[in-house]
């Protein structure tokens, strides 16, 4: 617990700080507390970023031919875990890259040269013992996974409208698939790639 003086002392301070004023300033530390992009409510970062998640979404907006609103809305999410997985397994490669630079000194006085499949080991040991930063990341990825899947189950049940009717199709079908798309086979949320 703090003294009285310390505790008068931060709040006189805290009024002198009153924070970025300017539209630059304020641009400026909007993003200060955010260290990756899986939890961001932005889904992207840079501008080129956004290019790149609008070149995937209209790929899969493209393949998966969404009708309405609800099924805009669910290829949208299915294009955003996609995008999120590909950003963990990047962070994934430069953890380990990280990681086995920090560890190769440490691990050539020790063992001399060593295979990739041993230097990978040596790095997923190490993690093991310490941070366990590549378990977190499984974590996320796991999450990821759950979200992606009910995602796709939902676009497949969604009834095709009446106008698609004349091309051969009744109203009452769902979504037909392309061959490429994962598929939900049951409740358990399997999916065959």
């Amino acid at each position: 617990m703090i003294s009285q003086k310390q505790l008068d002392a931060n709040r006189r301070n805290a009024l002198k700080s009153t924070g970025p004023r300017t539209t630059q300033g304020k641009a400026a530390v909007r993003r200060n507390a955010l260290k990756h992009g899986l939890h961001a409510q932005e889904l992207v970062l840079s501008p080129e970023e956004q290019t790149e998640f609008d070149r995937t979404l209209a790929a899969f907006l493209e393949d998966l031919r969404p009708n309405g609103p609800a099924g805009t809305l669910l290829v949208r999410q299915i294009a955003e875990v996609s995008w999120r997985s590909a950003l963990l397994r990047a962070y994934e490669t430069q953890l380990f890259d990280k990681s086995l630079r920090r560890l190769a000194p440490s691990l050539k006085k020790k063992y001399g040269s060593l295979t990739p499949r041993q230097r990978l080991a040596a790095v997923f040991q190490a993690d093991a013992l310490g941070p366990r930063r590549f378990d977190r990341l499984s974590l996320q990825q796991a999450h990821l996974e759950r979200a992606l899947y009910p995602a796709l189950h939902e676009f497949q049940r969604l009834p095709v409208p009446p106008s698609t009717a004349t091309h051969g199709i009744s109203p009452n079908q769902t979504h037909s698939r392309p061959a490429d798309t994962p598929q939900v086979t049951d409740s358990t949320m399997v999916v065959d790639l």
